[in-house]
């Protein structure tokens, strides 16, 4: 399962570790309740976001086909957009924070290994209205700019 957040934050989230804790906590503050573990599609400078999900079919909260498997989501098109938050509803804001190419690889954009809410340090984003390259690379953003974040099951 993969979800938008509902909520937005500027780059400073407290690493992967901190964006990880504010999926599961959406996730688990969700109506109804998600179950499963679950880790942001987040990059940073020593690790690829596509290493840190598995490789698996990947559906919306709604059960919609998001891509078939990881090869599939990495390859410069989803099939539906991620545009629903945990709770099925369309997030405020289209824009998620991703320092992800296309291929899953870190950027080097990541809001200072996802540590920085400065508006002179950049992140690479994605836009939660697209299915092509541009849902995880869309453009580099500063980081005192507020977005969500892209949350994918883990387990």
């Amino acid at each position: 399962m993969v979800f938008a957040s509902s909520t937005e934050q500027t780059g400073a989230l407290g690493g992967l570790s901190g964006a990880d804790t504010i999926c599961n906590n959406l996730a688990s503050s969700a109506s109804p309740a998600l179950e499963g573990t679950f880790a942001a599609w987040l990059s940073n400078s020593t690790t690829d976001a596509r290493d840190r999900i598995p490789n698996a079919v990947f559906k919306r909260v709604d059960g919609a086909t998001v891509a078939d498997n990881l090869a599939d989501l990495t390859d410069g098109t989803i099939d539906n957009r991620i545009n629903l938050n945990e709770n099925g509803l369309a997030p405020d804001d289209v824009h998620s924070f991703t320092g992800t190419n296309t291929d899953g690889t870190k950027s080097s954009d990541t809001c200072l290994d996802w540590t920085s809410g400065s508006g002179s340090d950049l992140n690479m984003r994605g836009k939660t209205d697209q299915t092509n390259s541009k849902w995880t690379n869309e453009n580099s953003e500063v980081c005192d700019h507020a977005s969500g974040i892209y949350c994918f099951q883990i387990s």
